[in-house]
């Protein structure tokens, strides 16, 4: 049965199922807590911040919402779509909700708005304009909070989008400072998303509800995507392809589709923040309602326009463990784009991000913590292999799949045969590269407009669809940038084309390599078990009575800036739903102590959410249900602190020093169980840091630094009497010789040697100055341990 369109028309989504205050943001948002919540702990006077007249919009009629799941029907046959809302059009201001002013001088907006019988409600903004100092939250009827959105959310194009939240009402607060007027704050929101189908009645395998929660990204889709996608290996299981998976984002337009795009380099290699994705991503499929029957219409492209504000960018949505599906973390999220090229007889797009957050030195970019990397690309005819792709099929975390072909065609693509409801033709003529064979991995719905890349690692097309599964492994069609470029004679208004904004300059170039704005200064997360084989020595840890917090050591050899922290975490039991605040810190171990004054520290916010009760017009905290998946979250650093060389201790704690009720994970290392004790650090309620002599493992938390490159990964130097260990970063193989003589030797694919080394024992580092960037090149390790050998890519 042909799958062709590769996008994903998603519901609400299975939420990571932290909730309340610890929440997966749709946009780029700092955190903390709306102010009227706070106040319900100082003050008796919340009833003077209730809302006595909320807005109530008009519900779509039955009539409607059967039409609406009657085309949903149809386009399912063949698209496997899950589209689940629709937008109602609207024109609020803030004078339809009320300001109230606290006794300490600040200033509290709330308006509550409702859509009864909505399984969900989605906002968007087409004015957000924020003054510094100002936090806007929102908070649902099932509790979902998120925010703070921020004068940091503001944008060129004052517009702003905001990820459905499930029920069918939905609170928007605004705090300000005291010395800030609400006149300074100007905000209209001109559509309301309607939820009409949810997933709610998803059931786990014990039998419990599953918490959704709209407009973010399904990750076990129907509960039958991880198994779906079996054969497509997680991108970290391929080192070599690092700098291409920084590249590949994840994207969610108007909080209902779910596709793939890539950020894109351009000539100027200006760090402009393109992502090339499919125009179907953005057209809502070709839909007969959205689309005319001309190409490329005036008036689509204006619609498109409108969809292009709403999409959310994720970054860095990948499973942390060669070969164990972990939720990766969701936090890094960018909202808003404008549409800078658009062609439908090519199915091109190219979006600019407009979302983005303003440095302390004025300049708005992509923020460090988000390690971007901007691909390079290829518009060559004759393109050559191994050909890869990466993607977020069925809207779950990023993998990988590389072709069995060495050369690649361009041939004519069609989507017409079942597609009825389509009001036009909908083909291409020698249009598309076509992958007959996939020899690992393979594409599925949500991987529309995600990038092919050749063997150099250049992007030479974006996924329109194709027939792909793990059982059929054949004929996936790419849209070729060679036929949707253009020429040297296009200019800046030719929005169908391509080459005036990927090579402004009109290069006499026909490739461009990649962009990375921080190879001089390296992202580096300290881990010993991102992208190792964590299969069999990885489990969940419930802390015993009497401890209150877990940590590791962790060692800096060079002066660095902390971005933020990685931690991993257990499945929850229904049980374990009221959590206190947890602090993430880094301590420094000084004569063997743990200081108790932490260097840097963070918050990790509690689980419980926020009901509003009608009735009694008091916020109370409710249990939620929580999720079976096990979870990657990234708590980013508030500040940017440098952090000076030493022996730290890395640590999770309660805030009140209760127990630790967390279900953390934590694994083995791969090499030895010698020294667990040296490095695995606990908190005695009422007492101080010491040495575990109980745990016997490791706790899996990361620190997220940029600097010098550091020595090894950040942990102590613990000796491997099993097997070598390679990475290449920076320009540089780092080789660990646990013991013995050993000689490293580095060979391209056809067998040529270019650099052969004597290792000792302990950490090596060879240069790769004479190798040529891009290309593929294998070390291969043989000594008294016996082989080990890895691919990389300068």
């Amino acid at each position: 049965m042909n799958k062709h369109l590769r996008q994903i028309c998603m519901g609400l989504s299975l939420l990571l199922l932290l909730g309340g205050k610890l929440n997966l943001f749709a946009q780029y948002a700092s955190g903390g807590s709306p102010l009227s919540l706070s106040l319900v702990e100082r003050t008796q006077s919340l009833r003077s911040l209730r809302h006595d007249d909320t807005l109530h919009l008009d519900a779509p009629s039955k009539a409607t919402l059967s039409e609406w799941l009657q085309k949903d029907k149809q386009k399912t046959n063949e698209l496997r779509p899950f589209h689940f809302a629709a937008p109602i059009a609207t024109q609020i201001r803030l004078g339809q909700g009320q300001w109230t002013q606290t006794p300490n001088g600040e200033h509290i907006y709330r308006l509550t708005i409702k859509a009864s019988g909505a399984k969900s409600i989605g906002l968007h903004c087409s004015r957000y304009i924020m003054p510094e100092g100002a936090a806007l939250y929102l908070y649902g009827s099932q509790g979902t909070l998120r925010g703070a959105f921020t004068a940091q959310n503001n944008s060129e194009s004052h517009t702003l989008s905001f990820s459905p939240l499930p029920g069918d009402w939905v609170t928007l607060e605004i705090n300000l400072p005291a010395g800030i007027s609400p006149n300074q704050v100007d905000l209209q929101i001109d559509k309301v998303y309607y939820g009409y189908k949810s997933f709610l009645d998803l059931k786990s395998t014990n039998n419990s509800a599953r918490v959704s929660a709209a407009g973010e990204p399904l990750y076990n889709y129907l509960e039958t995507g991880l198994e779906r996608l079996s054969c497509a290996p997680n991108i970290v299981a391929y080192p070599e392809y690092s700098n291409q998976a920084r590249a590949t984002l994840l994207l969610i337009a108007e909080g209902a589709y779910s596709s793939t795009g890539v950020l894109i380099n351009n000539t100027r290699q200006d760090g402009t923040a393109y992502v090339l994705t499919a125009a179907h991503n953005i057209n809502r499929i070709y839909d007969e309602d959205f689309i005319s029957e001309t190409p490329n219409d005036p008036k689509t492209i204006e619609k498109v326009r409108e969809v292009c504000k709403s999409i959310i960018f994720f970054f860095g949505f990948e499973s942390p463990s060669k070969d164990q599906d972990i939720r990766g973390s969701e936090e890094k999220t960018l909202s808003g784009a404008t549409l800078i090229a658009y062609d439908e007889e090519h199915d091109m797009a190219l979006l600019e991000i407009t979302g983005l957050p303003t440095t302390a030195q004025g300049i708005r970019s992509i923020p460090a913590s988000y390690n971007p990397y901007w691909a390079g690309w290829n518009i060559s005819r004759e393109p050559q292999g191994p050909f890869f792709g990466i993607h977020h099929a069925l809207s779950s975390t990023k993998r990988i799949c590389i072709a069995e072909d060495q050369k690649i065609h361009l041939y004519d693509y069609s989507i017409n045969k079942g597609y009825e409801y389509l009001n036009r033709d909908i083909s291409w003529k020698q249009a598309h590269w076509r992958i007959e064979e996939w020899r690992l991995g393979t594409t599925e719905t949500g991987a529309s407009g995600s990038p092919l890349f050749d063997g150099n690692g250049l992007v030479i097309g974006a996924l329109t669809g194709g027939q792909s599964n793990c059982n059929n492994p054949y004929r996936d069609h790419y849209y070729a940038l060679t036929q949707a470029w253009g020429g040297e004679h296009d200019t800046r208004d030719n929005i169908f084309k391509l080459a005036p904004w990927l090579n402004p300059d009109n290069q006499a170039v026909s490739k461009l390599s990649g962009y990375d704005p921080y190879s001089s200064k390296p992202v580096q997360r300290l881990s010993p078990f991102y992208g190792e084989k964590t299969q069999g020595l990885m489990k969940s840890y419930q802390a015993q009575e009497g401890v209150s917090g877990q940590g590791r050591i962790i060692t800096l050899s060079h002066d660095t800036d902390v971005l933020g922290a990685y931690i991993q975490l257990g499945r929850f039991s229904l049980s374990q739903a009221e959590k206190p605040n947890y602090l993430i810190e880094l301590s420094p171990i000084e004569g063997g102590l743990a200081s108790s004054t932490p260097i840097w520290s963070t918050r990790l916010n509690n689980y419980n959410f926020i009901r509003y009760n009608r009735k009694t017009g008091e916020m109370k905290e409710e249990e939620r249900t929580i999720g079976e998946d096990e979870v990657e979250v990234f708590i980013p650093s508030l500040t940017n602190e440098k952090i000076p060389a030493g022996s730290y201790l890395l640590s999770i704690r309660t805030t009140d020093d209760s127990k630790l009720d967390y279900p953390l994970l934590t694994a083995q290392y791969r090499n030895t169980q010698k020294d667990y004790q040296q490095s695995t650090w606990a908190k005695s309620i009422g007492s101080t840091w010491s040495k575990s002599n109980t745990l016997g493992r490791s706790l899996w938390i990361d620190l997220l630094i940029q600097g010098d490159k550091q020595n090894g990964n950040g942990t102590p130097n613990i000796p491997n009497p099993e097997q070598y260990s390679a990475y290449y970063y920076g320009g540089q193989l780092y080789i660990q010789n646990p013991q013995g003589e050993a000689t490293a030797q580095v060979y391209d694919l056809i067998g040529q040697c270019y650099t052969e080394a004597k290792l000792t024992e302990g950490e090596n580092i060879i240069p790769t100055n004479s190798l040529l960037p891009g290309q593929i090149y294998i070390l291969s390790i043989k000594g008294s341990l016996g082989s080990y050998s890895i691919k990389f890519r300068p």
